[in-house]
């Protein structure tokens, strides 16, 4: 006999939906095509959002034409056949009401796709959602009379609490209950989410199964205090719950939260007990079927896998530990039971941020025993604030103290050393060995069929975890590696050998934020956790402004940079006074240097061509940095932004020093005319050139003279703007290059 088949059967069923969309891939819709074209789009009303100024509103069931067009019945196109994808708008208006039919006017514009490792991406992720583009409207042409009068009086009463809590509650106080208590993430304090983020306590920002259990249960005992039968308690309890995950928006947490929640009721009803790992596989069951793609989500994986941690990971664990005394034994639970959570969403957290909060087991000691007060205080606030503001007003006062006492925690823990354990992206099979061993520790001891497995001891199982934990942090990176990001109008390179990392460059002149959404993110995907040497070859904006905003970040900066190298060229200290302030601020050591000099670890060797010491221009690109990086037998050259008159003075270097064979050249000057003579590639005749520059950029690099000249002396040329990110590999005498687009 099978135990727990409702659990069996759901588990079974997720499995062949998860085999089912492995083999058919994520999902695809290209509407490029229809990009930059004013076009007239008809669509329902799924779901809509306030984002500051702007309301965002989504479409399903989109179909659009060209606004011109003259027979529009017949000329509107679906945007996919097989699968109906949605639109995201962008209106400053009044959004029609949930379920309306709507026609209107705007440009569709794609979602940016990753062009690096690590790279959010955005278009897979609303993909993944169900929708493939975006679109700010310019005109509502009509709204249809007929729409959804529920689901848009859920979103009213939304929009009225939000507006109590906003009245009761200081702005930043505000956002962070709206988020929690209503789903409203759109208008979240970006600050403040950082620093929760940081340090692993982003969670308490969503709607979890605390809210509803609080919420819930305290409407079934209110019921039932009323006297109401247990069947009517239950159901009216059930309804106001599912009403209240429609109006904060469904998420999976809240779907789940729900589900769990009536299994748990309707037990009570039928005089049964509860059990825990039925109600989570049904609630991951229903989530799977209402939107099978919800198995590519991060979130899905973490808000099931904190369950599995706290309902099967932890009483297996703490079995076998026995601990006399009440209050220690109390604060081994507790610290066991979010060390299990932790555990159990390790490989998913770092697959998909790569990064661990050290400190996130004991700061949720201490933060989530407030949530029930907190989330009371809330409640207390929306609910007192409907009848009496300044009650309200009262009660947002313990909210306002908790939210308090939660940031300076967060500031206390940024402070302290090691808050990051920057992993990188684990391999899939040590994903699948660390699930391995978690699922043996859970079965330890338990019958299986007719046989009972061994039990396995408690240093045994401790012993195990670590050291699958240490595994997952374990990289066995042999050779060099070589990656030309893509930073749009820029510069960025990483090069890792021998244990070192250095960066040649980190800037943009046309991507904002760029440290916080190319550069960390890749160098945590690769687990760097400190850069030795940060090159800069010259001051430019679109050579320095990702270290910039790397050194502005302070404390909030999980990667530690080590040396600052700048060119020892005349008026460098003056040219580059703001990079050196930053980082003797951060206690960046900076060093000057001039041709001839080099740094070294084992087999890797950067060497300094230009500029001579005390060099002197008047132009700030003739003294930038040229540098080679040897290793084995490869020889590749980075040059900055340098000029005809730059590559000059590296072929004088040469002359008296010695040139090896050049495998790689970075083009100077992302391609410009001025760059790349042809008396330097006659010196180096590199056998692959790689192009950093943006995509349409407005210089028009590359310089289509540059490249015919480079493939005239044989070179494979590489442009960032129709390859992303290239990495270069160089082992055992072999050197490779991987294109991020074509993966």
């Amino acid at each position: 006999m099978v135990r727990r088949p409702l659990c069996v059967a759901s588990l079974a069923c997720i499995a062949m939906i998860a085999m089912c969309l492995w083999r058919k891939g994520p999902p695809e819709a290209d509407v490029s095509a229809w990009t930059d074209r004013e076009l007239l789009i008809s669509g329902t009303v799924s779901g809509k959002e306030i984002g500051g100024e702007t309301q965002v509103l989504y479409l399903s069931n989109v179909a659009f034409c060209d606004v011109e067009s003259t027979n529009r019945e017949d000329s509107f196109q679906s945007i996919n056949t097989e699968n109906t994808y949605g639109l995201i708008c962008y209106l400053r208006q009044e959004a029609p009401p949930m379920g309306a039919t709507v026609l209107l006017t705007g440009e569709i514009a794609v979602f940016p796709t990753a062009t690096n490792p690590g790279e959010f991406d955005q278009r897979k992720y609303y993909l993944l959602q169900g929708y493939c583009g975006k679109v700010s409207v310019e005109e509502i042409v009509s709204v249809s009379e007929e729409y959804d009068v529920f689901r848009e009086g859920m979103y009213r009463l939304r929009r009225y609490l939000s507006s109590v809590l906003d009245a009761a509650l200081d702005e930043q106080d505000a956002s962070v209950m709206r988020a929690m208590l209503l789903g409203e993430k759109l208008q979240m304090d970006r600050d403040i989410k950082k620093l929760y983020q940081a340090n692993g306590i982003a969670h308490i920002l969503a709607i979890s199964g605390l809210h509803i259990s609080i919420i819930g249960i305290g409407l079934y005992q209110c019921f039932k205090r009323l006297a109401f039968p247990l069947y009517v308690s239950a159901g009216f309890a059930m309804m106001i719950m599912a009403a209240y995950a429609v109006m904060t928006g469904g998420s999976v947490s809240t779907i789940r939260a729900v589900v769990m929640f009536g299994f748990m009721v309707l037990a009570a009803c039928v005089k049964r007990s509860y059990d825990l790992p039925t109600a989570l596989s049904a609630a991951a069951l229903c989530s799977v079927l209402s939107e099978p793609y919800v198995l590519y989500r991060t979130g899905f994986w973490m808000s099931y896998l904190a369950v599995f941690g706290v309902a099967v990971l932890h009483p297996a664990l703490m079995e076998g530990i026995d601990i006399k005394d009440k209050k220690l034994h109390a604060l081994c639970a507790a610290v066991t039971g979010g060390f299990c959570v932790n555990l159990a969403t390790l490989p998913v957290l770092l697959f998909s941020y790569y990064e661990y909060p050290v400190y996130s087991i004991f700061l949720n000691l201490l933060v989530i025993p407030l949530m029930s007060v907190l989330l009371a205080a809330g409640i207390f606030t929306v609910a007192a604030g409907c009848i009496f503001l300044p009650l309200g007003k009262l009660a947002g006062f313990i909210v306002h103290v908790i939210l308090c006492i939660y940031e300076w925690f967060c500031h206390a823990v940024m402070n302290l050393p090691g808050r990051s354990w920057i992993a990188g992206v684990p391999e899939a099979g040590k994903i699948l060995m660390f699930y391995g061993v978690l699922i043996l520790i859970t079965l330890s001891g338990k019958k299986i069929g007719r046989k009972r497995l061994p039990r396995m001891k408690v240093h045994v199982r401790f012993l195990l975890i670590g050291v699958v934990i240490l595994m997952m942090g374990l990289r066995t990176d042999q050779g060099l590696r070589i990656t030309l990001l893509d930073v749009g109008q820029g510069d960025g390179i990483c090069i890792r050998a021998e244990g070192i990392t250095c960066l040649i460059d980190g800037g943009s002149s046309s991507q904002n934020r760029l440290a916080e959404y190319q550069i960390e993110p890749f160098l945590k995907h690769e687990g760097i956790s400190e850069i030795d040497y940060w090159l800069i070859t010259h001051p430019d904006q679109d050579h320095c402004s990702g270290y910039q905003e790397m050194m502005e970040m302070g404390k909030e900066n999980a990667i530690t940079v080590h040396t600052l190298v700048l060119p020892d060229a005349y008026g460098v200290r003056e040219s580059c006074a703001e990079l050196i302030a930053l980082a003797e601020r951060n206690g960046v050591q900076v060093l000057m240097l001039s041709s001839g000099e080099y740094l070294q670890a084992g087999k890797l060797k950067l060497t300094v061509l230009h500029p001579r010491e005390g060099y002197r221009t008047e132009d700030v690109n003739e003294s930038s940095l040229v540098v080679s990086v040897e290793y084995e037998n490869f020889c590749g050259i980075f040059t900055g932004d340098a000029t005809a008159e730059s590559e000059r003075e590296v072929i004088r270097y040469w002359e008296e020093y010695g040139c090896r064979p050049v495998q790689l050249l970075k083009v100077g000057h992302h391609g410009s005319s001025t760059s790349t003579s042809e008396v330097f590639l006659q010196y180096c005749i590199p056998q692959v050139a790689m192009i950093s520059c943006g995509r349409n950029n407005r210089y028009g690099h590359p310089h289509e003279e540059v490249v015919e000249r480079l493939k005239q002396f044989g070179c494979t040329v590489y442009r960032t703007d129709e390859s992303g990110a290239l990495s270069v590999y160089v082992r055992g005498g072999k050197m490779w290059i991987e294109e991020y687009l074509q993966h």
